[in-house]
């Protein structure tokens, strides 16, 4: 499940009937949500400033704060779902940029919101939400953001107590895609992880059938890695397989490198230098050439 598909369930399911009877069927809550929406577009008055709208939400946000944990739930239902209902409220454009996946508009409206009824009781539900949004625009911003995400980017080392170092590297942002085929399967799916140390100190895992653990080999064993660049540089290469990954030497990394910088496509064919033979074909494509810009020149 992506970031987005996350933040949109959590809002449609939390944030519109979170505050709902558990009791409601989602079919019968949405029906009288319809039905409520077209009451308040008869009920409301037509409003052309802003002081006008302002006055409606606050009068709206006390009447669920008066409401809220009492007796009355019918009451606060209401005043909710009004409050939803008007296109102007902090509430309803938060709704709003949540449905259009418009992250930094949400997480704008929820400060504002805080800011203006920070004793309000909606905070319950938004309060969560708000520290998420804000760990996604630091963590994932291309996410947050909607940007496509760069071929590469920076990753650190754990310890030997899953605590992060300060040793870094440079992998692929999300897996490379690939088929590979053997004796028991042709042309299954293929992800790939290129883990950069440095630019002499490179090394490439295979994780069969989409898994989420690399391929191991039991060896050590001599793969062949032929690869082919974006200007039609071709390289060969004969490394050894060790653990769960496939090392290369300084003088295979630092060519591999150097193919790298030049961005486009660059293709792999992988195969086991025994029988009965693995194969792995896959492709780096990196159209903005996010290598170079991660890596620098050297």
């Amino acid at each position: 499940m992506s970031v987005k598909q996350f933040f949109l369930g959590l809002a449609m399911v939390g944030l519109v009937l979170g505050s709902f009877a558990q009791e409601d069927s989602l079919r019968a809550e949405n029906a009288r949500l319809k039905r409520q929406l077209e009451e308040y577009q008869k009920l409301s008055k037509t409003t052309s400033n802003d002081v006008e709208v302002v006055d409606e939400e606050k009068e709206l946000m006390d009447k669920i704060k008066e409401t809220y944990g009492g007796d009355d739930l019918d009451a606060y239902k209401k005043n909710l779902k009004l409050l939803m209902a008007n296109p102007n409220s902090l509430v309803a454009k938060i709704q709003k940029a949540y449905t259009e996946e418009d992250f930094p508009n949400a997480l704008m409206n929820l400060e504002s919101l805080l800011e203006k009824y920070s004793d309000s009781p909606l905070w319950l539900t938004y309060e969560k939400v708000l520290s998420q949004l804000k760990m996604i625009r630091d963590e994932y911003p291309d996410d947050f953001y909607g940007r496509e995400p760069e071929m590469w980017s920076k990753g650190y080392y754990n310890n030997k107590f899953g605590e992060k170092t300060n040793q870094s590297f440079v992998t692929n942002t999300s897996y490379i895609k690939g088929t590979f085929s053997n004796s028991a399967t042709e042309n299954s799916a293929l992800n790939v992880q290129l883990l950069i140390n440095n630019s002499s100190n490179i090394a490439i895992q295979l994780y069969e059938y989409a898994g989420d653990n690399p391929v191991k080999d039991s060896g050590p064993y001599t793969y062949i890695v032929q690869i082919k660049g974006s200007n039609n540089t071709t390289l060969k290469f004969q490394p050894v397989y060790k653990g769960d990954r496939l090392p290369l030497n300084k003088s295979q990394s630092r060519k591999l490198h150097e193919l790298l910088l030049k961005g486009g496509t660059t293709k792999f064919f992988i195969h086991t230098g025994r029988q009965p033979s693995s194969r792995y074909n896959f492709m780096i494509e990196d159209k903005n050439n996010s290598y170079r810009k991660i890596m620098g020149s050297n």
